[in-house]
């Protein structure tokens, strides 16, 4: 789903969980595509997911089948940490 005005690259990892990476113009485009996932998905049943946001960078991550007792993984914010040092 488009957020921002802004199409997301799909990624599948593990065993079917997706991420969306969406790279908007500037951090400010990041806090209005927050801002529209909120929108978008207030009267919706959302599985349980991140967000996480960086620079210019914000990914969405369905962890809810692959959450553990540990909760969701931590490898996928550190990747956006990683990723917003080189945007």
């Amino acid at each position: 789903m488009p957020l921002n005005g802004v199409a997301p690259v799909l990624f599948a990892i593990h065993d079917g969980q997706r991420i969306a990476v969406y790279l908007c113009a500037s951090a400010k485009g990041v806090t209005r595509a927050e801002e529209d996932f909120a929108e978008k998905t207030a009267a919706a049943d959302v599985i349980a997911h991140g967000r996480y946001a960086a620079a210019n960078a914000l990914a969405v991550y369905d962890y809810a089948s692959s959450r553990s007792a540990m909760g969701e993984d931590i490898r996928v914010a550190q990747a956006v940490q990683a990723l917003a040092k080189h945007l």
